[in-house]
């Protein structure tokens, strides 16, 4: 079983399958148990993150140009520093 976690706020999350959608729920903790390797896969594909997976040096972000702060999610104005970042395509 892997325990996820998403974006502040996030109680859960659908995964679609063939057979329709299946619904996760966070436990009390706030993380969101996927036993399904299936489902797994998808739910990180949106955006969640295994939570063994979290650590300092092996989560891939978006690093701050001035103070080299990473980040999860793209970060516009470094919550650090407050350097803005522009990480648009």
């Amino acid at each position: 079983m892997a325990k996820l976690f998403g974006p502040t706020g996030v109680k859960g999350i659908d995964v679609t399958t063939e057979r329709g959608t299946t619904k996760y729920d966070a436990d009390k903790s706030g993380f969101i148990n996927i036993e399904n390797s299936k489902h797994l896969k998808q739910a990180v594909s949106e955006g969640m993150v295994v939570a063994s997976d979290a650590s300092f040096g092996n989560v891939p972000g978006y690093g701050c140009s001035a103070c080299s702060f990473v980040s999860l999610f793209k970060a516009f104005d470094c919550p650090k520093c407050g350097v803005k970042n522009d990480y648009r395509d």
